[in-house]
């Protein structure tokens, strides 16, 4: 007597937007997004979220993925660096959504927290640039090659701001030494420059500052560097012992330091020009 058979089932299908972010994966997992711009003055390789971006868009626009951001969460705090120029520190919250553009899909990424400062109008901007970033580098998986710092874990600095760190935050005696600076004859004058950073003619760095963490120092290593002041970037810069790679990123986040600094004072002056130019009304009300 023949058994009787049931039909199976029919597979489940697939949406496509996992299809297409497979297929991106694939396309991400053969080179991967490397360092692959170069300073010929400093002779150093680096990475932006451009870099990502360039990588990815091609990839996207081939298989029909399309990512939508959407800003749930953002708080600004205005804080004061210790030259007493301010500080716009921004937190993002937000979820991506990846849509398929054949079936219409759709897979939520998020939340994906971006934090950023800055002196003017460019926190937000850069929050979410971060954040995109590292959404994609995450979802997509997609490998980087090199000494790359944002690859530490990343901390958010909460409400400590820059000019009110506390006293045993700067190098002392068990972590780094204390000393102002070696006394060598080879070394250099204490706070002299050891190399000239490209400045554009609008007074701008042309190379992008670091990312992530400072990541040198017993006790900085895991210190963001909006977090690092002045004072003590300057003693790891003239320390014998600073390795140049670190010594070359000092410089970069020196000329960024100065550059936002000029552009908050260029505006704060504009703003008392024009205040100034206002009528003064001596009419008694």
């Amino acid at each position: 007597m023949a058994e009787d058979t049931q039909p199976l089932p029919p597979p489940p299908r697939v949406a496509a937007v996992f299809a297409a972010i497979r297929r991106v994966m694939e396309d991400m997992a053969k080179s991967g997004v490397g360092k692959l711009k170069t300073n010929s003055q400093q002779n150093f390789a680096y990475r932006g979220v451009d870099d990502v971006m360039d990588a990815l868009a091609p990839s996207l626009a081939r298989h029909g993925l399309i990512i939508v951001p959407h800003v749930t969460e953002r708080s600004v705090t205005e804080r004061e660096s210790r030259q007493g120029s301010k500080l716009f520190h921004t937190l993002l919250r937000i979820d991506y959504e990846f849509i398929s553009v054949s079936d219409g899909s759709i897979h939520l990424v998020g939340p994906i927290y971006g934090e950023a400062m800055d002196s003017g109008d460019k926190s937000t901007n850069k929050a979410m640039a971060i954040a995109y970033k590292y959404c994609c580098v995450q979802t997509f998986c997609i490998p980087v090659t090199g000494d790359d710092p944002d690859a530490q874990a990343h901390e958010i600095a909460g409400a400590q701001e820059r000019g009110n760190l506390p006293a045993d935050s700067k190098p002392s005696t068990g972590t780094a030494p204390s000393a102002p600076a070696p006394t060598s004859a080879s070394a250099p004058e204490p706070h002299a420059p050891r190399r000239e950073v490209p400045i554009g003619a609008d007074g701008k760095p042309r190379v992008l500052r670091s990312g992530g963490n400072f990541g040198y120092g017993k006790k900085f290593a895991t210190t963001p560097w909006e977090m690092m002041t002045k004072r003590d970037l300057e003693w790891f810069r003239d320390a014998e012992r600073t390795p140049e790679n670190v010594r070359t990123k000092i410089d970069i986040e020196l000329a960024w330091r100065a550059y936002d600094n000029a552009i908050f004072e260029s505006a704060r002056d504009a703003d008392r020009a024009a205040a100034d130019a206002v009528p003064f009304d001596d009419r008694i009300p």
